[in-house]
């Protein structure tokens, strides 16, 4: 969960990041799943079951995003990671600058993205999963870059040259993160892969739908707000390719 925010981590917000992060640890594939932040969907907790804009579900608390997505995709989600941009900044720069393949050229301010292998530093790398209106494809290639800066941070992150200096990562990143992840927990995988070594096959998708502007909003009543009405094909192909992920099917 990304929320659009600078300082503490414990601020509410809406959540604008919705990335379900699929592991199967034996098969060492990552699957990212997007869901758009103004995805149309049943708000979980405090939105009541109402349909809302997901990115609304932040407003009651990171449980609210998870329960949203949970009942969504109809899986159980046993982790959560909430950052905010803060937070997002001290990872990049924890990590020394990301690499990633770029295949869309943009510039925003001073900050041109060519097309191709670039490295971006943190505050590169945070405009870099910002920006929409100088895409073709804008919030949909916006999710599509996020996806391309973690499975870069997950390139970094499960390197021996990196897991080796953990302690460093996880101390400067607590008061940074939230995460119901235990630290022992944290410490297994640390060390299965330390102990394993290989990369993981990070893939990604994301679900699509149609824009529209008449449907009504529970936590904004009265307004006319921009939401995204999922196209159920689209839905069911996702869920499915979590379960092939999940099951060791995924070629």
């Amino acid at each position: 969960s990304g929320i659009d925010t600078y300082g503490p981590i414990s601020s509410v917000s809406r959540s604008d990041v919705n990335i379900i992060m699929t592991v199967n640890r034996k098969t060492k594939k990552v699957l990212l799943t997007t869901t758009p932040r103004d995805a149309y969907v049943p708000i979980a907790d405090g939105g009541l079951n109402q349909p809302d804009k997901l990115t609304h579900a932040g407003i009651y608390g990171v449980d609210a995003s998870v329960h949203t997505l949970e009942n969504l995709y109809g899986i159980d989600l046993n982790y959560y990671v909430r950052l905010n941009f803060t937070s997002f900044l001290k990872l990049i720069d924890l990590l020394g600058g990301i690499d990633i393949e770029n295949d869309q050229e943009f510039t925003v301010g001073n900050t041109h993205y060519p097309i191709g292998n670039i490295s971006l530093n943190s505050e590169q790398a945070l405009t870099f999963v910002r920006e929409r209106y100088s895409l073709n494809g804008g919030d949909n290639d916006r999710g599509k870059n996020q996806e391309k800066v973690i499975a870069a941070i997950i390139k970094k992150l499960t390197s021996t040259k990196v897991l080796s200096n953990y302690n460093e990562i996880i101390g400067n990143l607590q008061d940074s993160v939230q995460t119901n992840m235990q630290l022992p927990t944290m410490m297994n995988l640390i060390n299965t892969q330390l102990e394993t070594g290989g990369s993981y096959e990070v893939t990604s998708q994301a679900v699509t739908g149609q824009g529209r502007n008449d449907l009504p909003s529970y936590a904004m009543p009265g307004y006319n707000l921009y939401v995204m009405e999922l196209d159920q094909a689209s839905l069911t192909k996702a869920k499915e390719t979590i379960q092939k992920v999940m099951e060791g099917k995924e070629k």
